[in-house]
C-alpha cells in the first residue's frame, strides 16, 4: 500500500494470513483512481467511474504493480484465497440442515409433537443468516474482512458447542439463531473478496465457485448427517461442525427498497432459494412415508440437489466467463447487463418449475424415487444461475458487501419462513398441486432478468442510490 495499512493489518495464525490477506481492506467505501482499475481490453469504462470521482481518494495502490494489489497476485495464490473462503461459506450452511434427518430423535427427546416446531428447527438457523448481513456489511467497512472472518469462526463455534450440549428445545433453537448469525459472515462477505482478488473477465467462474457453498452445504450436510446421527446420535452433528470449524446496516437496506434492480433480482433469488428450503424440509417426511427410507438413506436423498448444483456452477460459470471474454476480444464495451444476456436467464429461469412439476407430481403418484430425484437435479441446475450475483457485483462494485447483505437478508428470510408454511400447504393441496404452484410462481418470475437486460442501464441512471 502506498500510505497506510488497513484495520485489518493483525498478523494472523496459519495459512489464513495469506488467505484473508491483511491488505485486503474494504474498498467499497474509498474511491480507486479510474486509471488503476481492473478493466477488460478497449475503453471500457466501469460503470461505478462517475461516482468514484466524485468522492476523495482515502486508499490507493502503490501503482498500478503495486503486488499487495490482490489482483496482481499470482494465480496460485488467488485460487488459495477463493477456495478457504469457499471452505468457509460451504462449512457454516452445512449447519443449517446436516441435522435433518434427526429431526425425528430430536423431537422425541425433548418431548415435543408439534410439526411447526419441528421446521422451525430448521428456519430459525436461516433467520441467524438473514439478520446476520445486516450487522456484518456495515462492521467489515470499518473493520475490515479478515477480522470479521475471524471472529465470526470463533463464534460460530461457540455457539455450535451450546447447540451439541442444549438440554432443552428453547435452548438449541436459541443456539441454533446465533449459529446462522455469526455463519453469516462468509456468505456476507464472500463475494466482495472476490471481487478484490478477480479483475471482471475472470470473476465469473471464481464466483460459481464461491457460490457452491450456500447452496451445496444444505444438499451436503443431511448426506452424512444421516449416518453420523444413526451410529452417534444427534448431538454429535454439532460437534463435527465445531471440529471442522475452528481449523453499514443503512447502505443493505437502502439497496434493497430503494434500488428496483436490487429489490426484484434479491425477490427472484429470495423465492428460488426459499423454495430449495421448503424442498430441503419435506425430504425426510416425503421419502419416508412415500417410500419407507430409514434415517441413513433418507439423508442420501439430498445428493441429488448437490448433483445438480455442480451441474449448473460449471455450465453458467463457464458461460458467463466466455461471454465477457468474448466481449472484450470485439472490443466491446462490458455493461452489467451483459451477464443478463437471454443464452443463461431464459435457460435458468425455465428449469426452476420444470424441477418442480416433476418431483411434484412423481412424489404425489408414488412413482420411483428416481425420477422425482431427477426432477431435484433439474430444479438445482437453474438455481446455481449466478448470473444474478455477478450482475449486481457489476452494476455496484464498490458496494459488494452491502449488495450481497441485501441479498442475504431477502434471500434467508424466505429460506426460513417459506418452509414453516410447507407442510400446511402439501397437507392442503397435496405433493403434486403444491409442487406445481411453487412451480407457478417460478413461471412468473421469468421475465424478471429480460426485463432488466433490456431496461437495465435505463433504470440504473434514474434510480441512482444516495449511499
Amino acid at each position: 500500500m502506498a500510505d497506510t495499512k488497513s484495520p485489518d493489518s493483525t498478523p494472523i495464525d496459519g495459512d489464513i494470513e495469506k488467505v484473508i490477506s491483511p491488505n485486503a481492506t474494504d474498498l467499497e467505501g474509498a474511491a480507486i483512481r479510474p486509471e488503476y482499475r481492473q478493466e477488460p481490453v478497449g475503453n471500457t469504462k466501469d460503470v461505478a467511474d462517475k461516482e468514484a470521482n466524485q468522492n476523495p481518494i482515502l486508499v490507493d495502490w502503490d501503482g498500478p504493480d503495486d503486488p499487495e494489489n490482490p489482483q496482481n497476485w499470482p494465480i496460485r495464490q488467488k485460487w488459495l484465497n477463493i477456495a478457504t473462503i469457499s471452505m468457509l461459506t460451504f462449512v457454516t450452511p452445512l449447519g443449517s440442515s446436516m441435522f435433518a434427518p434427526g429431526i425425528p430423535k430430536i423431537m422425541v427427546e425433548f418431548g415435543e409433537t408439534s410439526a411447526t416446531i419441528a421446521t422451525f428447527v430448521v428456519s430459525v438457523y436461516i433467520l441467524g443468516f438473514a439478520f446476520g448481513p445486516l450487522i456484518i456489511a456495515p462492521m467489515s467497512e470499518v473493520l475490515g474482512r479478515a477480522r470479521l472472518y475471524i471472529y465470526g469462526n470463533m463464534l460460530f463455534t461457540i455457539f455450535t458447542v451450546g447447540t451439541a450440549l442444549s438440554q432443552n428445545m428453547a435452548t438449541m433453537l436459541a443456539f441454533r439463531f446465533l449459529m446462522g448469525l455469526a455463519g453469516a459472515v462468509p456468505v456476507t462477505i464472500g463475494s466482495g473478496s472476490i471481487a478484490d482478488i478477480m479483475p471482471i473477465e475472470q470473476r465469473g467462474r471464481a464466483m460459481s465457485a464461491w457460490a457452491l457453498g450456500p447452496l451445496l452445504g444444505p444438499c451436503i450436510g443431511p448426506v452424512a448427517g444421516g449416518y453420523l446421527i444413526n451410529a452417534a446420535g444427534w448431538r454429535w452433528v454439532y460437534w463435527l461442525v465445531a471440529i471442522v470449524f475452528q481449523h453499514a446496516i443503512v447502505r443493505p437496506l437502502k439497496l434493497l427498497f430503494v434500488t428496483p434492480i436490487v429489490t426484484l433480482m434479491a425477490l427472484y433469488v429470495a423465492i428460488a432459494y426459499g423454495i430449495l428450503y421448503l424442498l430441503l424440509t419435506t425430504f425426510s417426511f416425503v421419502y419416508r412415508d412415500q417410500y419407507g427410507f430409514d434415517e441413513g438413506t433418507i439423508g442420501l436423498t439430498f445428493i441429488p440437489a448437490g448433483i445438480g448444483m455442480i451441474i449448473g456452477v460449471v455450465t453458467f460459470g463457464a458461460l458467463t466467463g466466455f461471454i465477457v471474454i468474448r466481449n472484450n476480444a470485439k472490443g466491446l464495451v462490458h455493461i452489467p447487463e451483459a451477464r443478463l444476456t437471454p443464452i443463461l436467464t431464459i435457460p435458468c429461469g425455465v428449469v426452476l418449475p420444470i424441477g418442480l412439476f416433476i418431483y411434484g407430481w412423481t412424489t404425489d403418484k408414488g412413482v420411483h424415487f428416481i425420477v422425482p430425484m431427477l426432477g431435484v437435479v433439474i430444479f438445482a441446475t437453474g438455481l446455481m444461475g449466478m448470473c444474478i450475483q455477478n450482475y449486481l457485483l457489476d452494476t455496484y462494485p464498490r458496494y459488494a458487501a452491502s449488495v450481497t447483505a441485501a441479498l442475504a437478508v431477502l434471500r434467508s428470510l424466505a429460506g426460513a419462513l417459506l418452509p414453516l408454511g410447507g407442510l400446511e400447504m402439501y397437507n392442503t393441496l397435496g405433493l403434486g398441486w403444491g409442487n406445481s404452484l411453487l412451480a407457478f410462481i417460478s413461471v412468473a418470475l421469468i421475465p424478471i432478468p429480460l426485463v432488466f437486460y433490456i431496461f437495465g442501464e435505463r433504470i440504473r441512471g434514474r434510480f441512482k442510490p444516495n449511499l
